[in-house]
Order: structure tokens, then sequence, then C-alpha cells
């Protein structure tokens, strides 16, 4: 539990702050902080089967990993089942306890329950996780996306957050409380088409805490507009909501679609921030903004504004209503009114049913009031108004150079680079640049992204300019140091930048500083200057080097600085790590069009730590570096588009990470891959020789690959393009060999040729061919069921029993049936009287003649060598050269076969084919085979070939 202390102590400042309206996934967790949740999870839920009791905080943790699973790992698939897989357990014991220890943590804690109509315990988990990884956490980026085009058109200020998330939370209440689980069954009409793709889960979260979750939207939308700026500089937002918007993105289309293209390509539009009065000698100025509005499904989209002074109606006017993303929103107007109206408000209502909107009381009403006291005790409102308006208008813009002059600009014309003052700054704001206010004067460095706000309007620098890049030739794109959970450029070799200094700028008025280290103009000309570039705006590209005071396998920090007029203002500043001699290098490759990570360099690679899947765009690992593992965080969208192929002997010697089963490739694991990609080769080989084989039959084919082998190979190549040709040379040539009877292949490779004689031998019907056929089933042990091949005595057989069929009783009694009665009697007498072991010999010969007496057929003497032979082979298995009567024999063999297992059985056949082998009489040898052929199809038994005689 100690290593878990930090994040239940940033859930307990949660819980203090939100108390029953804490919302556990807003807190922020590290890859491997959610890895040892992860372990401990499994280690409770492992031990419970033993100890069947849950300790408070053994069930806060399965609750806090149920939502880190779902912020971090949940696809989309049935949660429960993906839960269980993740960790290798069954599912309904991982649901039972996770709702067990559920029941405990959210009542010992006060979190909140999401009590709907289904899936309460899964909805709650996806409620506290506000955004999941699945599909609909893309669906809410979607949205937060539309709303930033549509509603907020490009623009994001906080007057428009504070309009709009009140209104969010009025939707929301209206939407969470229908009977749907998610509302998506409606048209695709815009609007309700939109609100239909938020998660009900995602809304519970936004009505229990609108506050937090509101923080979480600022964010995003403002991470919207820092993307459309196209600025480099970092923006400060949670790095799982960053990656789960880059990785929406990508999977969707950068969400470009019919509905958004227009918007997306429309520039931002700029619009009053908020309501205001403006006073004039003559005339009261009302300014009224945009203001978001909601309708009901069937309900027209009108609108009036109203306007009092005090409580009486100057005007009523209707507003222009336009469609947004998740709504509707009005225009602005600008209205003028008498000088006498002084105090002004108006409200925004829906004219039918009478529906207050918006009251302007608070905003203006009151102010107003506040005002009249203050004019009481002027000359008139108006003498104040004017001293405003000349207060305002002495406020100046200055761009300043380096010799000291003073350039009258406007905030309207800011660029990235300049120095600015701004005198006297009266209420003017200056964000996200750096700033120093000295006496009646206001200094900045304007930046990108750097917003000015006058109180009446908010100015941004729309126009984002790189300031400083270092060499790609140092640069690692694809790779990131991660240390003390912050991530840093890798820089390697000599490192080299460039920094844009604006026209009339130049080295006289920088000065830089690498880490401890401070460098003025002079010494950057004489240490570090390796290049001056002019561009064609007449701003200069000045190409340095740092060949000093660099820490080695550490974080760096260079930082940039701008002196004018006794002011020095912060540039630029970059925190990289430095490793001169970086020799780690991985890329992205692909095998059978599936994409891995191929490590170069396995020595660097600390295998004691796993390589982890932080999303679809990001892998961590760690390599050896003095005391402590550095983990490195690898981006694969950085890394080279184009994905080398390997080849399959690659595959098997190179170390390699398969991004979408999130493992590494072990020997097991690559084993498993290439016998299925053998499988596959084999396949298409079996289906061109059955393409070659209708064409020409399976005895052309044979002469034709024994008379020329390489042409046929070729042949196999040029046609089988998709088939490694290392594979086609590895199987034909072991059929080559084999049709020789010889096997010279091994492994899987042997059971594929062994597919290829089978094809030849079931269509082979030459007695040129057979020979090769033979030679191949014998060399393999491949049973075949030829009748050519059983009748040819050359070919010495032997039987054996599948082992789906050992000890199993056999049934011969289709054979038997097949005998003539008299036959059956015949043979069933001389078999039982062969088969009394103990019975003497002049017993013996009485018996025969008994016997001889009934049947006359044969003299005794015959009859006796039968029972005689008979007894031989079961006594002590063999068999003389030669057998009276092979049919009879067989006959009585048949009685034998009924009464033992198929395993005995086979066992004196084999001992009856030695006596065919020496080919003694060639017509009871043909007689004895085809019995033992009969006997051993009726039984199941596989038939070998065992050699040429």
């Amino acid at each position: 539990m100690d290593t878990l202390t930090p994040i239940f102590e940033r859930i307990k400042r949660k819980e203090t702050r939100y108390k029953e309206k804490t919302l556990v996934g807003l807190i922020d967790v590290t890859p491997e902080e959610y890895a040892l949740v992860e372990k401990q999870a499994k280690d409770i839920m492992v031990s419970y089967k033993n100890h069947p009791y849950l300790y408070h905080i053994q069930s806060d943790i399965l609750s806090l990993y149920a939502i880190l699973f779902d912020m971090y790992e949940y696809t989309g698939e049935r949660f429960w089942e993906s839960l269980a897989v993740r960790l290798g357990l069954d599912e309904k014991y991982v649901r039972d306890i996770t709702v067990e220890a559920m029941k405990i943590s959210y009542e010992n804690r006060c979190w909140s329950f999401y009590q709907t109509t289904r899936n309460e315990y899964v909805e709650t988990i996806r409620m506290h996780g506000v955004i999941g990884n699945d599909s609909s956490g893309d669906k809410i980026i979607y949205v937060l996306y539309v709303i930033y085009l549509k509603d907020f058109e490009k623009e994001v200020t906080k007057e428009k957050l504070d309009l709009f998330f009140p209104y969010l939370r009025k939707i929301f209440r209206k939407y969470e409380g229908s009977v749907e689980e998610n509302a998506t069954n409606y048209e695709l009409n815009g609007i309700a088409y939109i609100r239909g793709q938020i998660p009900k889960s995602f809304m519970h979260a936004y009505l229990l805490n609108p506050s937090a979750v509101a923080t979480v939207l600022r964010k995003i939308f403002n991470y919207f507009e820092w993307m459309e700026s196209g600025n480099n500089e970092p923006i400060k937002i949670n790095e799982r909501f960053e990656n789960k918007i880059r990785d929406s993105l990508k999977r969707n289309n950068g969400f470009e679609n019919e509905y958004t293209r227009a918007y997306i390509l429309k520039k931002p539009k700029q619009m009053p921030l908020k309501d205001r009065i403006e006073y004039q000698r003559r005339a009261v100025h009302l300014h009224v903004p945009t203001h978001f509005i909601d309708f009901q499904p069937n309900e027209e989209p009108n609108v009036v504004l109203n306007v009092f002074n005090f409580q009486h109606k100057l005007k009523t006017i209707q507003l222009n209503i336009s469609m947004g993303g998740i709504g509707w929103k009005s225009e602005p107007v600008d209205l003028t009114f008498g000088a006498k109206h002084k105090n002004l408000r108006y409200t925004i209502e829906k004219p039918t049913t009478k529906e207050k909107i918006f009251d302007s009381q608070k905003e203006l009403y009151e102010e107003t009031i506040k005002e009249s006291k203050a004019v009481k005790s002027k000359e008139s409102s108006l003498v104040k108004a004017k001293e405003e308006e000349i207060a305002s208008v002495k406020t100046s813009v200055f761009t300043l150079h380096p010799n000291g002059e003073r350039v009258e600009s406007s905030l309207a014309e800011l660029k990235p680079g300049y120095v600015y003052e701004i005198s006297p700054p009266n209420r003017v704001g200056v964000e996200k640049a750096d700033q120093k206010k000295i006496k009646e004067s206001l200094f900045f460095l304007a930046m990108n992204r750097t917003e000015i706000n006058d109180g009446k309007m908010k100015y941004n620098i729309k126009s984002p300019k790189t300031m400083i890049a270092f060499s790609n030739n140092q640069y690692i794109p694809e790779m990131t140091a991660y240390i003390n959970d912050t991530s840093y450029s890798i820089l390697t070799g000599t490192v080299r930048f460039g920094i844009v200094m604006r026209f009339p700028y130049s080295l006289n008025e920088l000065q830089l500083k690498v880490n401890d280290e401070t460098y003025d103009g002079l010494t950057i000309r004489k240490k570090m200057l390796k290049e001056v570039k002019l561009l064609n705006n007449g701003d200069f590209i000045y190409v340095m080097e740092i060949s000093e005071g660099l820490k080695k396998q550490s974080v760096n920090m260079l930082q940039a600085f701008i002196n004018i007029k006794g002011v020095q203002l912060k540039y630029v500043q970059q925190r990289f790590y430095y490793d001169p001699e970086w020799s780690f290098s991985c890329q992205q490759v692909q095998f059978l069009n599936k994409e891995y990570v191929q490590i170069d360099s396995i020595s660097r690679l600390d295998r004691s730590k796993k390589i982890t899947k932080i999303d679809d765009t990001k892998l961590s690992l760690y390599l050896k570096h003095q005391k402590e593992s550095l983990q490195v965080i690898l981006n694969l969208g950085k890394m080279n588009k184009e994905k080398k192929k390997i080849a399959i002997r690659e595959f098997e010697n190179t170390y390699l990470y398969d991004i979408q089963a999130k493992q590494t490739m072990m020997g097991d694991d690559k084993e498993k891959v290439i016998h299925q990609l053998y499988a596959c080769w084999s396949e298409d080989i079996k289906k061109f020789v059955g393409v070659l084989l209708k064409e020409s039959g399976a005895d052309s084919f044979i002469q034709n690959f024994t008379n020329d082998y390489l042409g046929f190979k070729d042949t196999f190549i040029g046609c089988l393009q998709e088939v490694d040709e290392g594979f086609i040379d590895c199987i034909l040539s072991g059929l080559r060999d084999a049709l020789v009877g010889k096997i010279t292949v091994k492994g899987a490779h042997k059971k594929y040729v062994a597919e290829l004689i089978r094809i030849l031998a079931a269509q082979q019907t030459e007695p040129t061919t057979q020979r090769y056929i033979v030679e191949a089933l014998r060399a393999y042990q491949i049973p075949f069921k030829d009748d050519a091949l059983y009748g040819n005595i050359d070919n010495a057989l032997y039987y054996g029993v599948p082992e789906s069929a050992v000890m199993a009783s056999p049934v011969v009694g289709k054979l038997l049936d097949a005998v003539s009665q008299e036959n059956q009697i015949l043979s069933l007498k001389l078999y039982k009287l062969a088969t009394k072991f103990q019975l003497s010999e002049m017993d013996t010969i009485t018996a025969v003649k008994n016997i001889q007496v009934a049947y006359p057929d044969k003299d005794s003497m015959s009859y006796y060598e039968l029972v005689l032979s008979f007894k031989n082979l079961m006594m002590e298995k063999s068999l003389p050269n030669g057998i009276v009567d092979s049919q009879l024999f067989m006959y009585m063999f048949y009685h034998f076969a009924t009464e033992y297992n198929k395993e005995i059985v086979c066992d004196f056949m084999n001992e009856i084919e030695k006596l065919i082998d020496k080919k003694m009489n060639e017509q009871e040898d043909i007689i004895m085979r085809k019995q033992l052929v009969l006997l051993a199809k009726n039984l199941g038994l596989d038939i070998f070939i065992k050699n040429r005689v």
C-alpha cells in the first residue's frame, strides 16, 4: 500500500474539497502508478479465493483500479469481460469481487454512486472516469470539438465559458433524465445528433460536479484553440486528456466530415466579449453579446430582446438565432438610446411561452445604480464618461527598437518576437508573455499565443512563428526521456540550434543561459555563432553550437533573453535531455501486414523492466543508465511513415514488440506466428499443386517434377509471390528427396511435405510413377488406401493401430458373413482345435480325422498341417514357408480377430505379412495379402509400406 500512498493522498485532497461530489478519475496518475495499482488489484483478487474477505484499503484499490482501467485500457467491449481478460481471471469472479469492493468503498469514502436503470456499477465506474478510453470518449471529444467550432466559433474566452457552462448544465439535466441509457436515437439533424453522442455517465459526472468537470472542459477548449494556432510552445493540460484528444483526432480523420468541414476551414471570428453600456455625450450604446439558448424539439427557435430603463420598457426586437453545435445561439446586437437613459438593462425571452432566458440586472442594472451614485458627486455623468474616454485614448502601445526608438503601434498589430511598451497600462492585462512593470509603463515580449485584454476586447497573436529550433541531426524526434513525471526532448552529438531575431534586433540584444553559464552577445559571436541567415522578411536566424556547460546524460536548460532599454525579458526556454553518445535506436516494421517495434540496440535495453503501451501512439521502455534505468517514451507517430517489411529470418532473430498485443514477442510467440505462416504458405502450395494436377494429372506431374526440378521450382516461385522463396525451395526439395526414399526436412516442414505426398498418392495411377510414391510413403511412414499398391506383393506392408483405436474391440462380422456357411463352421472347428494348446499330438490327429470325415474335400494331413501352422503362429509367432490352404488359414485368423483387441490382432497380421515377403508361393501370397488388407480395412488399421522386396 505504501507505493500507492501518493495516489490516495491526491484522492483525499479531492474528497476534502468536493466531499460527496468527488470524481476519482480527475486525479493525475502516471503509467507507473497505474501499473502498480493493476498489480495490487490482481494480487488482491487472486488472494481473495483463499481469504474471501476485503479490508477497506483492498476495496479502495479494486474500486480505483476499475476506474483507471476505464480511463486507460478499456476499448469498448463488454466491460467485465474486458477487465477479466486483462487480469487473466474468470469474468463472473472479477465482476462479483469488484462490485463487493465498490459497495464497501463508495459507502466508506462517500463517493457518489450513479443509480441508473441498468449496468449501474459499470456506469458508476464510467462516471468517475469522466472521459473513457473507448469510443465513447471519442464521441465526447468530437462533441467538444464541434462546440469549439460552431458554438464558440474558434474563439474561447472567459465570458463565453461563463455563459456556456450553466447552459450545458441545463441541457444535461433534461437529457440525463431520459429513459434511454444514451440519447442516441435521434435523427442526424445537427443539434439532436450531437447531443445524442454524449454518454449518460459523462452527463451525470458534469451534473454531479460541474466546477471540476468544467475545469477539464475549459482546458480541452483551450487546447483546441492552441492546436488551431499552430503554436509550438507547450500548453498546460493533463497528459491523459492530451493523448485522448490526439488519438481521437487521429482515429477519426481529424473529425473532418460533411458536417464539420466548412467550420474547420473557417477563420476564427472575434466577437464582443460581454454586455456593456457605453456612455457618450448625446447617446448611450448597449452592447448585447451572443447568448446560448435551448429550445424544445418541436419549438420554433424564436426569442426577443426587451430593453428597459429601470422598469420602463424602451424597446423589443427579435434576435437572430443561428444553430450551433450543441444548441442555438443569438447573434450579438448593438442598440443606441438617448443620453437620458442611463439605467439600462435587458432580458431575453421566448415570445410564445414567456420563458425568461436571461436577465442582465445583475451585470448591468446594479452596476448602473452604482455608477449613478458616483455621478452625483461630480458635475454630470457625461463628464465622467468623457474622462474615461480620454483616459483610454491616452493609453499608447510602442514597439521598442535597439537604439531606444519607440515606434507607435496598436494592440491589433502585435507580432511574436518583439518587445512592446504600454504606457500607461491602465486596465490592460497581458497573459502568456514575460512582462515587467516599471513606473507607468508595462513592458512585455510578445510570443505565440500572447493575449492582451483592454477590458473591451481581447487580442490574440494568431500568426505563430518558431523562435528556436534544434538541428535535425542532433534531435531524436521519436523519443523523449521521461524523468520525474516530465518528458524531455533528447539531443545527441554537438548541440546546434537556431534562434530567430526579429528585425531590427540582433545579437547585441540577446543573452543566452545554458544551465548556470551566461553568455552575452559578444561571447556568443566569439564562442557559439556558426552561421547567420537572412530571411525574406528581414529577420535573422543565428545558428549556434553549445560546446560548454552541458550536463551529459542529464537534463539541461537553455534560456534566451532580450535586453531592450534596460529591461531584460525572457524570449525562449527549452529543457532537454542530452547524451553526446546516444546509441539506442528502434524502428517500426511490418511482418505479414502487422506492425511491430524492432529494438535495434538490445544491449542498451533494460530487459528486467517490461515495455508497456501507454496509448495508441506511445510506448514506454527503460534503458540501462548509470545507477537507475532511464525511462524513454517512444512516439510511434513520429517514426518513419514507411515501415520496413522484414523477412521471416529477421522476424525470428530480432527483438520485437507487438504493438497490438501489447507484449514483447518471446520465442514461443514467434514460433506460433511462424507456424501459422507456414500453414498458410503450405495451403497456397497445395492449392497450386491441385491446379497443376487438374491440368496434367499426378503421373505427368511426378515425371516432370523429377526430371526438371529447377524449372518446377521457378514456376512455383513465380506464381506464388506471397510465399517465401526459401520455404518453397525447402518443401519442394523435401518432396523431390521423398520420391527417392529420403527424408531431408525436419519439424513442421516434414508435415507439409507429407501432405503433398498424400495428395500425389491419392491421384497417381500408372505403374511407372508408382515406385516414386512407394518410396515416399515408405520414407515418411504415411498410411495409404490404394488397392493397386496393396495388391503388389513387391511392396512389403505392415499394419498399425491408430492411436484413437488402441485397445478398442475389433468387429469382423462383415468379413465372416462373406464366407460360406460351410467354411465358417470348418474354419471355426480348425481354429478352436489349433488354440487348444494343451492337447496332445495324438488327440489332435484324432480330432483332425473326425473333421475330415465331416469335410472330405481335403485329406487329414492337410487339415493337420493347417492346425499345426496356426498353432505355431499363436505360440511362437512363426510360420512355415508355405501354407496348405491360405484361404482357409485366413478364415481361421478371422475367428481369432473376433476374440482379441486390435493391437494384438495387428501384431499377428504383421507376422503373417512376413511370410508374404518371402515370396514362396505368389498365388498363395496374393490370397493372404488380399485377406489381410480386407481385415485391416474392417478393423480400421493403418497400412504402411515397409520396403520394396
